[in-house]
C-alpha cells in the first residue's frame, strides 16, 4: 500500500507539471525560487562602468543657482522642456571624451531630425570625429500588427555602413508569464526577434551591451548574474554634473547616458528589483565582461523529480514511526535545498521545486493512508451533513452512508452549482457597525440556507458574503431535476430577501441586493481538506463558470442568470441575453434570464445582431430603455465579433 501511495504521489506531481495551467504556475514558483538563489550568488559590480543619468535634478536644475546656470550655455539650454537641444548632448560627449572616458553609450533615440538643423549638425560633427568611441541607440519598433522593424539613428549621426558609427538596440524581452527581465541577447536578427530561425546571410544587430564589447559576443539568450546591490550597483550621476562637476570621475570609464527619472517610464522588473534601462544595459555589459551567466537546463527538471521521489520513497518504505517519517522527509527536502544552494554558487540554477513537491506529496499521501479510519470518517460525516444538507437528505445518507463515503473519495458527477453574492457589500461593511452587520448577515444567511435546503440542495460554503450551493454532488438528480431545483431555490432566495428587505426598511436598516448565477455541468465531487477537517465540495470548471455568471449579474443589473444548460431544462421560458465571453474564460456561453421581461427594442436588437444587420441592431438598442445590457451591445457593435466580451470580473 505504501509503495502505491509513493507512486501515486509521484504520478500526481508529474501530472501537475505537465498540465499547462498548473505547470505554468509551478514554473512561476520555480523561477521565483531561482531568483532568490541568484541573489545569494550574484555578479560583481564593474568599477569601469558609470551611469550618467538624466534625473529629476538634471531636468529641473533645482540645485543650481541662476549664476551657475548662466555660466554655461548648455545649462541654459537644459532649462527648456525636455527633450533638450541636441547641442547639449554634443557638448556632453565632447567633455566626457576629453575627460578620459573610454566609451560613451547614449541610451537615447535620435531617429528623427530636430526642428533646428543646427542642433543635428553640431551633434553629427561630434559623432563623426569620435565614431569608434560613441555608441548610439537603435530599436526594434512596432511597424504593422505584430511585426517589428529595426530603426536606426539618423544617417548623419551614424555615417555610411562601412565607416559608420557603433549602434546597439535598446530592447529587452521580459518573461511572458511574470514580466521579469532576467537577461537578454547580445545580438539578434530580425527573424529571431519574431521567433523564427535566423538565415545564414541575414544581418545581425547588436544590443547596446553587445556593441560596447570589444571581444567575442555571447551567443543566444543569456541569464545574467545581476549585482546583488541592485539599483545601488550603478547609481546615476546627475547629467548636469558633466558641466559642473569633477571631470576626473569619468577617466577610464565606459559612460552610459540615459534616463534616470520615473517620468520616462524606462524601468524594468528584475530579480534584484526595478532597474532603469541604462542600469540594465550596464548589468548586461558587466556580466559579459566577467562571464557571469547562470546556466539552466529544462532537462534537469526530471532529474530533480526522480531524486526527490527516490529519497521520499526510501524514507516511507523503511521508516516505520510517523514522526521519524516526517523527520526523514524534512531532511530529504533540506538535502535538496542545500544541493541547489551549492550549485547556485557555481552559477547553476536548479528547478528544485518539483523534487520538494514530490517529497511533500508522497509524505502526505502515505501518512493519510496510514491514519484513515472508518470511525472517524463516519463521525465527520455526521457533523458535516447536519450543517451542509437538508435534514431529509442527511437522514437518508446516515441510514446508508456507503453512498456518501464512495462519493467523498472523489468522483465525476453532473451537478448544478449556484453562487449568490450581495452587491456593494464592501460599501455596506464600511458604513455599518460591525455587530449590526454580523447580525443582519446571520438573518440573511439563515433565510438563504432554508431556501436551499427546501429544494434538496447542499450548502457548499459561505465565502464572505457569498453563498455557494450545489445539487447532485451527493445524490443523483436528472438534468431536469437539477435545473428545476436550483432555479426554484434561487427564486425563493430572491422572494425571501424581498420579505427581509421590507422588514429592514421598517426597522430603518440597510437593504441587500443579490445576484445569483447557476450552471449545470460535470464536476469533481468529494471531501477536500485535511485529516482534522474536511468539507464535501464540488470542484471544476462548472463551479468556476457559475461564479463568473454570478459576477456578470452585477454588471447588467439582473438578479438571476443561468447558462444554456440550465435554461434548456426548465419548464418555463427564459430570455436569452446572447453569447458572452466572460472574464477569465476562453469560450463564449449563451446566458439566459429566467422569468425576466426584456424590452421589445432589446429583443429586436438581438434578432438583428443574429441576422447580421448591425445597423438595425444599433437603432433598436438605442431605442431600448436605458440599461447596462443594451449599453454593452452598443459599446461592442463597432468591432463586432459574434460575442460580447466582458472585460470586468
Amino acid at each position: 500500500m505504501l509503495l502505491g501511495c509513493c507512486l501515486a504521489g509521484a504520478f500526481l506531481v508529474g501530472v501537475i507539471w505537465v498540465t499547462p495551467l498548473l505547470g505554468n504556475a509551478c514554473g512561476g514558483l520555480d523561477r521565483s525560487f531561482e531568483d532568490r538563489l541568484s541573489r545569494l550568488k550574484g555578479g560583481d559590480d564593474d568599477a569601469d562602468l558609470l551611469f550618467l543619468g538624466i534625473d529629476e535634478k538634471s531636468l529641473s536644475l533645482s540645485s543650481l543657482g541662476p549664476e551657475a546656470i548662466g555660466a554655461d550655455e548648455n545649462l541654459v539650454r537644459m532649462q527648456d522642456r525636455f527633450p533638450w537641444d541636441r547641442r547639449v548632448y554634443a557638448e556632453a560627449i565632447t567633455r566626457l571624451l576629453d575627460a578620459g572616458a573610454e566609451t560613451v553609450i547614449v541610451d537615447l533615440l535620435f531617429t528623427e531630425p530636430s526642428d533646428d538643423p543646427a542642433e543635428d549638425e553640431a551633434l553629427a560633427a561630434v559623432l563623426a570625429a569620435n565614431r569608434d568611441r560613441v555608441i548610439l541607440a537603435s530599436i526594434f519598433a512596432p511597424a504593422f500588427q505584430n511585426e517589428l522593424t529595426y530603426v536606426e539613428p539618423l544617417f548623419e549621426f551614424t555615417g555610411p555602413i562601412d565607416g559608420g558609427g557603433r549602434i546597439g538596440y535598446v530592447n529587452f524581452w521580459p518573461h511572458p508569464e511574470d514580466g521579469m527581465v532576467r537577461g537578454g541577447t547580445y545580438e539578434r536578427t530580425l527573424r529571431e526577434v519574431h521567433g523564427e530561425k535566423a538565415h545564414a546571410d541575414e544581418e545581425v544587430y547588436r544590443s547596446l551591451a553587445g556593441a560596447a564589447l570589444r571581444g567575442e559576443v555571447p551567443q543566444g539568450r543569456q541569464q545574467i548574474a545581476f549585482s546583488t546591490a541592485g539599483r545601488a550597483a550603478y547609481p546615476p550621476v546627475s547629467f548636469y554634473k558633466v558641466f559642473t562637476g569633477d571631470s576626473a570621475i569619468f577617466e577610464g570609464k565606459t559612460v552610459m547616458i540615459g534616463p534616470a527619472a520615473e517620468r520616462f517610464q524606462d524601468q524594468h522588473a528584475t530579480p534584484v528589483g526595478l532597474l532603469f534601462g541604462p542600469q540594465l544595459h550596464l548589468e548586461m555589459l558587466a556580466a559579459a565582461r566577467a562571464g557571469a551567466f547562470y546556466h539552466t537546463d529544462e532537462a534537469h527538471l526530471w532529474l530533480w523529480f526522480f531524486l526527490g521521489t527516490l529519497l521520499a520513497t526510501l524514507v516511507v518504505l523503511f521508516v516505520k514511526r510517523p514522526w521519524l517519517v516526517f523527520v526523514g522527509c524534512l531532511a530529504s527536502a533540506g538535502f535538496l535545498l542545500l544541493l541547489a544552494l551549492g550549485l547556485a554558487y557555481y552559477y547553476i540554477l536548479s528547478p528544485v521545486l518539483i523534487g520538494l513537491a514530490s517529497i511533500t506529496l508522497i509524505f502526505f499521501i502515505s501518512q493519510a493512508a496510514c491514519l484513515m479510519s472508518e470511525a472517524r470518517r463516519r463521525e465527520g460525516l455526521r457533523r458535516q451533513l447536519q450543517r451542509s444538507v437538508s435534514p431529509n437528505v442527511a437522514a437518508a445518507l446516515m441510514a446508508a452512508p456507503n453512498g456518501y463515503l464512495d462519493a467523498a473519495r472523489g468522483e465525476k458527477r453532473q451537478v448544478a452549482v449556484l453562487f449568490s453574492d450581495i452587491r456593494n457589500f464592501t460599501e455596506l461593511a464600511e458604513r455599518l457597525d460591525a455587530a449590526a452587520l454580523v447580525s443582519q448577515l446571520n438573518e440573511y444567511f439563515a433565510e438563504m440556507t432554508e431556501a436551499v435546503f427546501a429544494h434538496g440542495g447542499t450548502l457548499d460554503k459561505f465565502i464572505g458574503d457569498a453563498v455557494m450551493a450545489s445539487w447532485g454532488g451527493i445524490r443523483d438528480f436528472t438534468s431536469a431535476e437539477l435545473a428545476r431545483s436550483s432555479v426554484t431555490a434561487a427564486q425563493e432566495m430572491i422572494s425571501r430577501l424581498a420579505v427581509l428587505n421590507a422588514r429592514w426598511r421598517e426597522e430603518e436598516r440597510p437593504t441587500f441586493e443579490v445576484g445569483i448565477g447557476i450552471h449545470i455541468g460535470d464536476a469533481i465531487a468529494g471531501e477536500v481538506g485535511s485529516q482534522s477537517r474536511a468539507d464535501f465540495t464540488v470542484l471544476g470548471d462548472a463551479v468556476n463558470l457559475a461564479s463568473r455568471i454570478e459576477s456578470f449579474t452585477r454588471q447588467i443589473g439582473l438578479s438571476l442568470l443561468v447558462s444554456r444548460d440550465v435554461a434548456q431544462e426548465l419548464e418555463f421560458p427564459s430570455a436569452s441575453l446572447g453569447m458572452f465571453l466572460l472574464k477569465g474564460r476562453s469560450r463564449a456561453i449563451d446566458i439566459f434570464a429566467p422569468g425576466a421581461q426584456l424590452s421589445e427594442s432589446f429583443v429586436k436588437g438581438r434578432a438583428a445582431v443574429e441576422a447580421g444587420d448591425l445597423v438595425e441592431a444599433r437603432a433598436h438598442f438605442e431605442n431600448a430603455p436605458a440599461s447596462r445590457l443594451s449599453q454593452l451591445y452598443l459599446d461592442q457593435l463597432p468591432d463586432w465579433r459574434g460575442v460580447i466580451t466582458v472585460r470586468e470580473k
